[in-house]
């Protein structure tokens, strides 16, 4: 499985990409918007783990666009993963497409619960019975 990690933290990035690849995850990492943009351009991600506060753009920002992709470049399952606390963000990070929000600190296994719901959730809206 691969997962895109957009966080300005350079510290936060690192240890979430150290305990994705741990458990088998292959991750590509940045800490701008716009390079995360591109790269879900140029590559096929499983799932994009995001910070709401970025040095180069705002995570909600970051996540329209990712949505005004279409298609399934524009459905990739995005859990935001932020200090920010509060029901207020959540909303608003839903009602901008996002698909589950992660609060810091957290505990591995937390982490891991997340993307398994935020995983079975995308795949359960891609199902079409015919």
């Amino acid at each position: 499985m691969r997962v895109l990690c957009i966080d300005g933290h350079d510290l936060d990035r690192k240890a979430l990409g150290r305990m994705l690849e741990g458990a088998g995850f292959t991750v590509d990492e940045t800490r701008e918007a716009k390079m995360g943009q591109t790269m879900i351009d140029t590559r096929d991600y499983d799932l994009v783990l995001m910070e709401l506060r970025l040095p180069d753009m705002d995570g909600m920002t970051a996540l329209r666009e990712i949505r005004a992709k279409g298609g399934a470049k524009g459905r990739i399952p995005v859990l935001v993963v932020t200090s920010e606390t509060g029901s207020k963000i959540a909303e608003q990070f839903q009602a901008a497409g996002g698909d589950a929000v992660l609060n810091k600190p957290f505990k591995m296994e937390a982490l891991f619960e997340a993307i398994s719901l935020t995983l079975a959730e995308a795949n359960k809206e891609r199902v079409v019975l015919l």
